[in-house]
């Protein structure tokens, strides 16, 4: 926490008190010059002021209140400090455990590459398989196939080979796989 509020606030007593000096010291001086003149008496500023000193508005309830307000601001400002070292644990806990996350999430992403990498060797192997084939034979075994999973696998045949395949099959299949094929090539 800055200490600038409280210097404003010693500036604003220190001020106050100031002021209150001055007018007091003024007080004093018309009242001495006036017992003067009534009583041709030399009057010192000491002796006033003494005999205004209960006069004065600085009194015990005055310096308590300013007292108890300097506690409670300090009371507030430790407050503050142990909030903030609390605030900074968090802060390395967080830290902590989002550098957990990364590190998790890197091996996840690692893990997802490899899963990806080995079903497109699973395709590529499938695909191999079914170019071996006669188009006549592989389209009845692609007819019976998901539309999508039948697209996908068409897209990794040679264009010759699938084509060859795409017409040996039912029509209605046969555009459907087509639609999808077209689909996942234009987005």
């Amino acid at each position: 926490m800055k200490p600038k509020p409280l210097y404003v606030l010693a500036v604003f007593f220190a001020v106050s008190f100031a002021g209150r000096v001055i007018a007091l010291a003024e007080e004093l001086d018309i009242e001495a010059i006036g017992q003067n003149k009534t009583n041709n008496q030399h009057v010192d500023a000491d002796s006033a002021l003494a005999s205004h000193k209960a006069d004065t508005c600085i009194t015990g309830d005055l310096a308590e209140s300013v007292t108890n307000r300097i506690s409670e601001l300090n009371a507030r400002e430790k407050t503050i400090k142990n909030r903030e070292t609390e605030l900074h644990a968090y802060e390395a806990q967080i830290e902590k455990r989002l550098t957990q996350l990364e590190a998790a999430n890197g091996k996840f992403s690692t893990q997802v590459d490899e899963v990806r990498a080995l079903e497109e060797a699973n395709i590529a192997r499938v695909a191999s398989i079914y170019e071996g084939m006669k188009p006549a034979q592989a389209s009845l075994i692609f007819e019976k196939m998901d539309p999508k999973f039948a697209a996908g696998l068409l897209s990794s045949l040679s264009s010759e080979k699938a084509a060859q395949i795409v017409a040996s099959m039912d029509t209605e299949k046969a555009y459907l796989v087509s639609v999808i094929m077209a689909n996942r090539k234009s987005s």
